[in-house]
């Protein structure tokens, strides 16, 4: 038989347990994204109500856009990222984090930390690469992304045994690695016959923390 002072303590303990949930078991939101955009904003229908929110704008539920166009919204619900499709009914929560082992096969020269990407939403190959400045590819990397290149752009490069080559500074749209995504990233574009992976340098990572050890490396992001 239960007693009365122990039928009292059951609200209190109650009250103890719920602040001891994390905030998503109690405060979920329903969200929907069909498409729309409201000029340089983005419509999302929140617990059944539209909101119209522009990059960086936080809804009065909490919930921050960070980065959207037709197909997508990317936005951070209680301090995580969710990806929402657009008609989709469910988010996709991403990953902060990414693990990079590190590869050495000396028979055919590979020796470091290699990982697949995406440039600009096209996949690629990449060699991460701490002592490069930018995000460096290929002059056929560039063809296969549709980057462009102008004349105005074009610079001189320092290769391999301290020739100078030609190159071109340019922008990517996007850089992703795992979940992790950085807009317009600086790169450059060198005219090369060699078909190497390109190399993901600091214009890129000095937007994360990194972690490194003889067999790995650990990239961690702070969303925005």
């Amino acid at each position: 038989m239960i007693s009365r002072q122990s039928f009292r303590l059951i609200p209190k303990l109650m009250f103890l347990m719920a602040l001891l949930l994390p905030l998503e078991a109690y405060a979920e939101h329903k969200i929907y994204f069909n498409g729309s955009l409201a000029g340089n904003k983005v419509v999302i229908k929140v617990n059944g109500s539209n909101r119209i929110l522009a990059q960086g704008q936080t809804s009065k539920e909490g919930i921050k856009v960070i980065s959207f166009n037709r197909n997508e919204v990317l936005l951070r619900v209680h301090g995580k990222r969710y990806r929402y499709k657009k008609r989709s009914k469910k988010g996709i929560a991403l990953e902060d984090e990414v693990t990079i082992p590190f590869t050495d096969v000396p028979e055919i020269g590979v020796s470091g930390y290699y990982a697949s990407g995406f440039i600009n939403g096209k996949k690629t190959s990449f060699h991460i690469d701490t002592g490069a400045t930018d995000v460096a590819l290929t002059l056929k990397d560039a063809k296969r992304l549709n980057i462009r290149l102008q004349k105005k752009d074009r610079i001189d490069v320092g290769l391999a045994g301290g020739i100078k080559g030609e190159g071109w500074q340019t922008t990517l749209d996007s850089v992703r690695l795992g979940d992790i995504e950085i807009k317009n990233v600086s790169a450059i574009v060198i005219k090369s016959r060699q078909n190497v992976n390109v190399l993901l340098g600091m214009s890129f990572l000095k937007e994360l923390e990194i972690s490194q050890s003889k067999d790995k490396m650990i990239l961690r992001y702070t969303p925005p």
